[in-house]
């Protein structure tokens, strides 16, 4: 790595340039060059580069004053910095350290020692972007992880108090009496609690989904499925509740869409949760179209349509935080437009061949 750092050295002095830059090209250095403080300042600016070897005595700005503009300046304010020096270096070093240098080097010097110096500074250099990268990744993943948790609560409290609204309701209408237990009402009521009460434990293993993938716990198991197989099981899992309000649930399965390779567990609760919201945003009687087609060489389309408006939707119009994190860890993205006939249109893109993306990648 050190081989193809780029080095400025800066000397008012042509001959003490000539020297550096052969001592430093003979290593493999990239090297440009600067006859004053003002002009090494606008070489850094164009070239940017790893180490500047800067000499203290110049005519203008001394390598003082360039070391103090390098380090106010946010840009410049890492790159290492080697002084070079022909007073005393011990009593100039201190001065030298306290303008902003890394290192100082006394003239005359030995050619060890100042590549000793410079392969130093850019090691330490190398490993400080290193740290500094790090540090940045986990700044914006804790930034994404806060956010996601504000739009997971969110979310939660809408999927979570609905179903338990039901259960809560119709029970107390039940335990106080005031619905005949020989009438149809009864059992209808009774049906209402049990389909809440599964939308419930559906919603609590998808948040118990989401709290695996932020710790790190939650892996895929991708296997070769049929979209068409995995739709069909979808809708019948959801047809009581279609039929019981008249919705018609139509598939259309591209005749070219191929096997993919997916997570079937994780992709049917995407496909579930899809489904459901439709069906539950659907007037009476309505209809919901699924369709799956492939998009490219690389990725396969869903879609699941409702005539419901698109400003009716929870969340502006947005994919639910819950479903739409465990696209996002299958290595997809998610989307709610407006149908052509004015109702809704859930998108959902997925690679053929699906692997986990980890979130601290996000932006």
């Amino acid at each position: 790595m050190t081989s193809l750092a780029k080095i400025l050295v800066v000397d008012d002095g042509p001959q003490n340039v000539r020297l550096f830059k052969q001592i430093l090209t003979l290593q493999g250095y990239p090297v440009v060059t600067a006859g004053s403080g003002a002009e090494a300042l606008e070489v850094v600016a164009r070239e940017s580069p790893q180490l500047i070897l800067l000499d203290v005595i110049m005519p203008g700005m001394s390598g003082h004053d360039v070391c103090r503009a390098l380090r106010a300046n946010p840009a410049t304010a890492t790159v290492s910095v080697v002084m070079v020096t022909g007073l005393d270096a011990v009593d100039e070093r201190a001065r030298c350290l306290e303008a902003g240098a890394d290192d100082v080097v006394g003239k005359p010097f030995s050619r060890d020692d100042l590549l000793g110096r410079v392969r130093t500074q850019l090691r330490l250099k190398a490993l400080s972007d290193t740290v500094a990268a790090h540090e940045r990744r986990i700044e914006a993943g804790d930034r994404w992880v806060q956010r996601s948790r504000g739009e997971v609560v969110a979310s939660m409290s809408h999927e979570l108090r609905t179903p338990l609204n039901a259960v809560i309701g119709f029970a107390e209408l039940l335990y106080e009496g005031l619905v005949d237990p020989s009438t149809p009402q009864h059992k209808e009521y009774l049906g209402d609690i049990l389909s809440s009460g599964r939308q419930l434990l559906r919603v609590i293993d998808d948040l118990v989904d989401v709290a695996r993938l932020e710790n790190g716990t939650i892996q895929l198991r991708s296997e070769p499925v049929s979209i068409e197989l995995l739709w069909m099981q979808v809708c019948a899992a959801a047809t009581p509740v279609a039929t019981a309000r008249a919705i018609r649930l139509e598939v259309e399965i591209h005749p070219g869409m191929p096997v993919v390779e997916v997570d079937p567990a994780r992709l049917k609760v995407v496909l579930r949760n899809a489904l459901d919201e439709a069906i539950h945003m659907s007037r009476e009687g309505g209809r919901v179209v699924i369709r799956s087609q492939p998009e490219d060489a690389d990725l396969f389309c869903v879609e699941v349509e409702d005539e419901s408006p698109l400003e009716a939707r929870p969340r502006r119009g947005e994919v639910p935080a819950l479903p739409r994190r465990m696209i996002e860890f299958m290595g997809g993205t998610s989307s709610l437009r407006r149908a052509p006939g004015g109702g809704s249109v859930f998108s959902l893109l997925l690679p053929l061949r699906s692997t986990s993306v980890l979130p601290a990648e996000k932006k």
